[in-house]
């Protein structure tokens, strides 16, 4: 059954890929204004599998997240999807199910990238893992606009 899911989760996932959208695309702030502050949050937040950042708005979602997020200094991030895992129940998924993925992110000072786990589904409140900053956290005020990008 497994093996009949993840088969049918792929064909549906390259007929979402060939097709091309006519829907204008939104800005990172808008995705952000809609997240919620996450407080107290383990030092795996974001690190594992078992506590994804639960960012929703499909790719558009995790990608405005990554745009706005920053080193702790205000730092511009470079990133890169690594791909997908950990298969987990979800009413947003296709047939029920979705995947997490993981992203590779780093930025000037730090020592070895990280791999951030991130949720596309399931929408739930948002903070900086630790070593990061979003604006609007405390800590230094985080310059707006696109990343610069650099060389993984």
């Amino acid at each position: 059954m497994p093996l009949t899911r993840l088969a049918a989760l792929g064909l549906l996932l390259l007929a979402a890929c060939s097709s091309t959208s006519k829907a204008r695309p939104r800005s990172s702030q808008g995705y952000s204004e809609g997240w919620q502050q996450a407080v107290d949050v383990p030092a795996s937040y974001g690190f594992s599998p078992e506590n994804p950042i639960h960012i929703g708005g499909g790719p558009d979602g995790q990608h405005a997240f990554l745009e706005t997020l920053r080193g702790p200094e205000g730092q511009s991030i470079a990133w890169r999807r690594l791909g997908s895992c950990c298969e987990f129940e979800t009413p947003n998924g296709i047939m029920g199910f979705g995947l997490l993925d993981l992203y590779e992110v780093t930025y000037e000072g730090l020592a070895r990238p990280v791999i951030l786990y991130l949720d596309m589904y399931e929408a739930g409140p948002v903070t900086a893992p630790v070593g990061f900053t979003l604006p609007g956290e405390e800590g230094p005020q985080s310059p707006r606009g696109k990343p610069k990008v650099i060389e993984l």
